[in-house]
């Protein structure tokens, strides 16, 4: 009853509190936790956690190192909006 439309429009925190009360509710302590086996480039499942890792690492690795084509020219085009800095204390 506490997370009906108008309790959303009234007071949006204690509403949302709500909701994820009873999505804990539902699959806190009772869920499964099953552990995500990854697979490698060869497509072998990782059955140890270093395993895992490794292929994690390669990954991103992979993803973070990536080099990609830029057209500078294009990017001075682009408008340069204000910046608002935080006040600092």
């Amino acid at each position: 009853m506490k997370c009906q439309s108008k309790h959303f429009k009234d007071d949006l925190k204690a509403a949302w509190d709500i909701v994820f009360q009873i999505i804990e509710g539902f699959d806190s302590h009772h869920g499964n936790c099953n552990q995500k086996n990854l697979a490698n480039k060869r497509s072998q499942i990782a059955t140890k956690n270093s395993e895992s890792a490794e292929i994690l690492k390669t990954h991103f690795q992979k993803v973070f190192n990536n080099l990609t084509m830029t057209d500078l020219p294009i990017a001075e085009e682009i408008k340069q909006r204000p910046i608002e800095c935080a006040p600092t204390n």
